[in-house]
């Protein structure tokens, strides 16, 4: 199974903070739908109507909201908000290294998977303001040149666990 190689790397390893005081604070579950037709990595497509990010392909996920208790229940949230995974249905792998984004963010992404049985509309918009246009799945081998193993080379020097 391959969410048991990658939370066996993941625990296996520390993840990188980064520190910038300036920044705020974001989170994002990069989660896997293990089907019998393979293992799916789970994207969502922001709508073009939005002043900022429109039409990107991102992880579920935002910003840390004053509420949440910290970076893990604030992808959980934001998963649950804009795609509809229930947190109670997520097995969390690990934590990957805080990385920047657009100009002021530190995001912390997660590694998670959820059962197949879990079914997320086929689209989905938070508070109906029509945040996100689509959602989708892409099969673990599209993604693998050798899908044999479930951890990629990244030009870092970190691994893209797959």
């Amino acid at each position: 199974m391959v969410a048991d190689k990658i939370a066996t790397v993941l625990q296996g390893r520390a993840p990188k903070n980064l520190s910038h005081p300036s920044h705020r604070l974001a989170a994002v579950l990069m989660p896997i739908q293990e089907r019998e037709d393979g293992d799916y990595l789970v994207l969502t497509k922001r709508a073009e109507e939005l002043n900022h990010h429109r039409g990107q392909v991102a992880f579920p996920g935002g910003r840390v909201d004053a509420e949440d208790r910290g970076e893990l229940e604030a992808a959980l949230r934001e998963s649950y908000e804009e795609i509809g995974i229930d947190p109670s249905d997520v097995r969390v792998l690990g934590r990957l290294d805080q990385v920047t984004a657009a100009a002021d963010f530190v995001v912390t992404p997660f590694r998670g998977n959820y059962p197949r049985a879990v079914r997320i509309p086929p689209q989905s918009s938070r508070d109906g303001g029509g945040f996100f246009s689509a959602h989708c799945r892409v099969a673990r081998t599209e993604v693998c040149n050798d899908c044999r193993s479930s951890v990629l080379p990244r030009r870092a020097g970190l691994p893209f666990l797959f």
